[in-house]
Order: C-alpha cells, then sequence, then structure tokens
C-alpha cells in the first residue's frame, strides 16, 4: 500500500506517491521507479485488465487483451522487475470469484511469472506455465 498525497488544490485528482515513505520495503527504487501520476498510471493498467476479465466473465467476448497488462513481477506488497501491480493475479482472482473452476495462465515472456505462480501455488484451480529464459543470475533468478 502507498501512501499519496495531494500535489495540486486546482485538481482534486492530482496525486503523487509520497517521496518519503519510497523505500526498498515496498519495491519502489532500483527496478521501479516513483514517477509523476504512478497511482492513476497503475490503476489504469489494473483496471483494464479488470474490464477484460469482467467481459469474458459476462461472455461479452471470448478474447480480450490488455496491450499495456500483464504485469507478472509485483508481488501482493511488494513492486519488483518493473512492474507495479499484478494485474493478472487481479483479473485471475475476479474470474475465480465469478466461479470458473479452472484457469490455465500461459506466459509467454522473457522473464518467469514468478509472482503469477507464486500467487496461486497454494490452489489446484490455477495452473500457471511459463516459457521464459533460464539461466542462473536472469531475473527474476534460478533456484537450483
Amino acid at each position: 500500500m502507498f501512501l499519496l498525497q495531494k500535489v495540486s488544490e486546482q485538481d482534486p485528482n492530482d496525486f503523487c506517491l509520497n517521496e518519503s515513505i519510497i523505500s526498498e520495503d515496498f519495491g519502489i527504487g532500483y527496478d521501479c521507479p516513483a514517477f509523476p501520476n504512478i497511482y492513476e498510471t497503475i490503476s489504469h493498467i489494473a483496471g483494464s485488465t479488470l474490464t477484460a476479465a469482467k467481459a469474458i466473465a459476462n461472455a461479452k467476448c471470448s478474447i480480450a487483451i490488455n496491450w499495456f497488462g500483464g504485469w507478472h513481477h509485483s508481488h501482493q506488497s511488494e513492486a519488483s522487475g518493473y512492474c507495479y501491480v499484478n494485474d493478472i493475479v487481479i483479473a485471475i482472482l475476479y474470474l475465480l470469484q465469478k466461479g470458473f473452476q479452472k484457469i490455465l495462465y500461459v506466459d509467454l515472456d522473457l522473464h518467469h511469472g514468478d509472482a503469477v505462480e507464486n500467487a496461486f501455488s497454494h490452489t489446484s484451480k490455477v495452473m500457471t506455465v511459463s516459457f521464459h529464459k533460464y539461466e542462473l543470475g536472469f531475473f527474476p533468478g534460478v533456484v537450483i
């Protein structure tokens, strides 16, 4: 959770990240730097993916794509790997809530979809498959 502060009295929607709480404790730093309008940007990304999941759940379409989505490294309380929010996990949780019994998540990125896999490692309702580069020292890391 991030603390936001009002930037301008003229625009009630103009918020930014409170610089005083930026720390590696939340993953904001080296590979996830703070930037102007961070909250609005992240909200749009997560909201777009959630809208796509709702369209599928409501049978409005069978395929939905958020070209700006797929932020698969962000963990529940920590940004990671240039990912500030895990929109994929949000969408999968929504689909599970709407009664989908089995979900297959296929990750076709150069990097392993580690946070999505970790989020659903406790359930048999979500299967994750990640096709990625596998090499010692390559982000997010190879565990031996």
